[in-house]
């Protein structure tokens, strides 16, 4: 099943994100982008206003940055994880996967991999989000792609 909702939105600019609406998990969340050195590009899902999953890219090394959980219930939840890129940074393609409980992000063909459990809040719409924080950053590809639940007792 593939639900592509593809698209470039060509240079991100700086105080202007690319928002959308998120849609229901699972599904895979593929960004190439063409960067500069300087380039700090930041993505965020299950974004509800305050906190959300952020990925981005910075200076040659790829994070993750998971935000407190609402409702809390550990102290210890939030999480930053880093890893450094090695060779060219002109163009990079980030592929996020999210689940019910977990987002991975996985930067060019596998060169770095990022594993997070995390708890949306049930019931809220989400918003995705991608942004320039510094330097030059343009889309080159970007594509959505709903995957079905291993869970659903009627999946094709």
């Amino acid at each position: 099943m593939d639900n592509s909702a593809p698209g470039s939105g060509g240079q991100l600019l700086l105080g202007s994100p690319h928002i959308q609406s998120q849609p229901d998990a699972p599904f895979v969340w593929k960004i190439t982008l063409e960067l500069q050195a300087d380039s700090h590009v930041e993505g965020t899902v299950f974004h509800s206003g305050e906190g959300g999953y952020r990925f981005g890219i910075e200076k040659g090394r790829a994070y993750v940055v998971r935000d407190e959980c609402v409702p809390a219930f550990s102290d210890h939840y939030a999480a930053e994880c880093t890893a450094d890129i090695a060779g060219s940074f002109d163009e990079v393609t980030l592929t996020v996967v999210c689940d019910f409980s977990s987002v991975e992000m996985f930067v060019n063909t596998g060169e770095v991999g990022m594993t997070n459990l995390y708890f949306p809040q049930i019931g809220l719409s989400h918003l995705m989000k991608l942004e320039s924080i510094k330097g030059y950053a343009a889309v080159k590809d970007m594509v959505i792609d709903r995957r079905p639940s291993i869970w659903a007792e009627n999946h094709s």
